[in-house]
This record gives C-alpha cells, structure tokens and sequence, in this order.
C-alpha cells in the first residue's frame, strides 16, 4: 500500500509540474509593461499589477539574451521581462529616461537550466522512497522536505505567479505532511 501511494504521489508531482508549465506561458504571453516617468508597471494575467516608482529603481539590466531586468530595493521588487519583447531597442530607450540600462554578462549556464532543477527531485524522491538505511533517509528526506518548503514558501510570495496557481500550491501542504510521515516512519524502529 505504501508503495502505491508513493507512486501516486510521484505522479501527482509529475503530472502537476508538467500541467503548471503551459499555464506559466500564457502568463508571459499576457505581460505588458508600461514605462513613464512615475516609474515602471507590470500587468500581467491573474496575477497582481506590480509597480516600482522611478525613486525605488536600483538597478536595469538588459542582458545578451534579451531579457529585462528593473530591479528594487527589496528582491521581490524585480519586474523580469522575457526575451520576446516586441520593441526591445525602444523599450531600452524608455528605461534610459528613468536610469542608466547595463548589459551584464550572460548569467552562467545553470542558472539557465534551473527551472529543470526541480526533476532532479524525482530520482532523489525515489531514492527517499525505496532506501531501508536511516542515514540515506535522513539526507534526503531532509533534502526534499527543504525542497518542497521552499518552493511553496517562495511561490506564495511571488508576485509573478497568478492566484489560480497559488491556490493549487497549497496541495504542496499535504505533499509535505507525507514526505514527514514517511520520514518519522523509516525512523522508527521495526
């Protein structure tokens, strides 16, 4: 039974990341940034209109890959525009009027990857799963409970996730409740 529901966990997981992926692409399709002298703000579908005052603007990246950066004093006071702009020279000169706009290097190759990161959970969950040595369960069970915390610690404070999704995050909560049951039951003895 157990093992059962270990697979219908791991394919709840599966079956989520891969439902999740397309909805996170109509919402980057649906950005509109809107650059004036007050400052900069994004719109975006079911998710709240982010505003940063030009007063409150640290920094502007515009990097080789065509991204946007306009960062803040606090970190989730970032807007990130996606490489596909659609007038990315004028939109450049927008963002000169309210601050210099640098080219930093490319970001380093697994910063590129690291929405992939996450299927690096599969092995490591399966692993948790099947180990019998405490040792083993405790790195990784301590590991993926981590992972999983911060993933919903950090996709409820995003506002760049729309709420239909952070709803559903919330069934994270039980996919932790499980990964602690699991973790407290291969330590006990017997």
């Amino acid at each position: 039974m157990t093992i059962t529901f270990n697979l219908l966990m791991i394919g709840v997981s599966v079956f989520s990341w891969f439902y999740k992926t397309p909805k996170q692409a109509r919402l980057f399709e649906s950005m509109l940034l809107t650059v004036n002298e007050q400052g900069v703000t994004r719109t975006q579908l079911n998710t709240p209109t982010k505003h940063l005052n030009s007063n409150e603007i640290v920094r502007i990246e515009h990097f080789p890959t065509g991204e946007f950066v306009i960062k803040g004093a606090n970190k989730l006071d970032t807007v990130w525009m996606p490489a596909q702009v659609e007038a990315p020279q004028q939109l450049a000169q927008e963002l000169q009027q309210l601050g210099p706009v640098l080219t930093p290097p490319a970001p380093a190759w697994y910063k590129s990857y690291a929405s992939l990161l996450g299927l690096l959970m599969l092995p490591l969950l399966y692993f948790f799963i099947t180990s019998s040595n405490k040792i083993v369960a405790v790195v990784l069970g301590t590991v993926s409970i981590g992972s999983v915390g911060y993933s919903y610690w950090l996709m409820q404070r995003s506002k760049d996730i729309d709420q239909r999704l952070k709803r559903y995050s919330h069934l994270s909560v039980l996919v932790l409740v499980w990964l602690v049951a699991l973790l407290v039951s291969k330590l006990l003895p017997g």
